[in-house]
């Protein structure tokens, strides 16, 4: 079965590239606060600390599953489609709801979409495995 679909490259590579760069930003601003908060050496110091590393382990663990969608969908593959729709579908609506973040709503809801609509086989040869 010939999976190659020339958009499948394209998005796979934006899925990977964003997730990528999202997730080390996020863990460099984490690593910063967290620093700053255990340095404060006081217990509010410490709760933020802790907090922040809680919501960057969760980013970067979406940050993991997005790039594993990428590089599923980058091969065509149906499993990368259905965990794309999955994980983009959510980051859009995180995006879209709680930070307001409209570049990241838009990347998201599209890769979200176009994952959806190559598993309808709308765009492109069906997958079929």
């Amino acid at each position: 079965m010939n999976r190659d679909y020339p958009f499948d490259k394209v998005a796979g590579l934006i899925a990977i590239v964003t997730n990528f760069c999202c997730g080390a930003l996020v863990m460099v601003l984490a690593g910063g606060l967290a620093l700053f908060g255990t340095a404060a050496a006081s217990l509010p110091g410490f709760v933020v600390g802790t907090l922040v590393g809680i919501i960057a382990i969760l980013i970067g663990g979406s940050a993991v599953f997005g790039i594993i969608a990428g590089v599923g969908i980058f091969q065509g593959r149906r499993w990368g489609f259905s965990l794309g729709a999955i994980v983009f579908g959510l980051a859009a609506l995180l995006n879209g709801l709680g930070s307001g973040n409209a570049v990241g709503f838009i990347i998201d809801a599209g890769l979200c979409v176009y994952c959806v609509l190559r598993l309808a086989g709308n765009v492109g040869p069906k997958v079929t495995d």
